[in-house]
């Protein structure tokens, strides 16, 4: 009986102490996402505030460049014509191919979330998508796997104030965050028709 006892008590010890660790595991990994995805509404933030305060201030022909990282949980940052106006379903191709939109709010989704995070702008922007590229594996993320680290997606960004009520966006991926080199901004989708001032047909 003493044996017996011993067992069931050397087995329950297992269980517990894996009960722990998986209780704990979660609770850690919990806590990376929440970190994780406030570090990408900070960058969000600040991005945001910097194009709407080029789109406010800058004048026509103005310049800079930016560099954002984006964590794997962010599934795109876009612009579009509406706070709500989630990205299309084939939002990771489009960032694969650098394909752009145009709208007038900057918006942020998270894969987990419903609705995207967004701020209206005074301006028109042409926009690359950018975030969580199509499910096909790219020299950065493979790299951080083999790193032991979740793939983080780096992007340099250029912005052109080309019209009063018009800014142009260019993003690239890059890997790690180096400095940009020589580098010739191109529209990857068409534009809709625009007035004299810039914004698309119809007004605001």
């Amino acid at each position: 009986m003493k044996g017996i006892a011993a067992w069931i008590w050397i087995i329950s010890s297992v269980v517990l102490g894996l009960l722990v660790i998986v209780i704990g595991s979660t609770l850690l990994m919990n806590q990376y996402d929440l970190t994780q995805k406030q570090l990408a509404v900070d960058e969000f933030s600040d991005f945001y505030n910097k194009v709407k305060t080029l789109c406010a201030e800058g004048g026509i022909g103005e310049i800079y460049y930016y560099k954002i990282s984006i964590p794997e949980n962010v599934r795109a940052i876009y612009v579009a014509n509406a706070s709500d106006k989630l990205p299309p379903d084939t939002v990771s191709q489009l960032i694969t191919k650098s394909r752009s939109s145009i709208g007038n709010y900057l918006l942020l989704q998270f894969f987990d979330d419903t609705l995207p995070k967004s701020g209206q702008l005074d301006c028109y922007v042409n926009f690359t998508y950018i975030g969580n590229p199509s499910l096909q594996p790219t020299l950065q993320s493979l790299v951080s796997r083999l790193s032991g680290k979740s793939p983080v997606y780096n992007f340099l960004i250029f912005v052109m104030k080309t019209d009063y009520k018009l800014l142009f966006i260019n993003a690239t991926e890059t890997i790690g965050l180096q400095n940009p080199t020589v580098f010739t901004p191109t529209i990857t989708t068409a534009q809709p028709t625009t007035s004299t001032t810039g914004f698309p047909s119809g007004g605001v």
